[in-house]
């Protein structure tokens, strides 16, 4: 593997890890506010997770958990 493919490849692995994490602040800070710490927690873990090994899908992880807490803090 030359330097160039080898870079590249940092940037995709590093780049879902920094989307998920961003997308998965979303959860996270809602949870916090509507006092669901664990299930925040949850989906930012999961958010990162989902968009570093199903690439692309952090931002609707992020969405499915943000109204799973919406709805459990009624």
């Amino acid at each position: 593997m030359n330097v160039a493919a080898t870079g590249f490849l940092i940037g995709v692995i590093v780049g879902n890890l920094l989307i998920g994490g961003l997308f998965g602040l979303i959860p996270f800070i809602l949870g916090r506010k509507r006092e669901l710490n664990g299930l925040g927690t949850a989906g930012l873990i999961c958010s990162i997770i989902g968009n570093f090994l199903l690439t692309g899908l952090g931002p609707f992880i992020a969405v499915i958990f943000a109204i799973i807490i919406l709805v459990k803090s009624r």
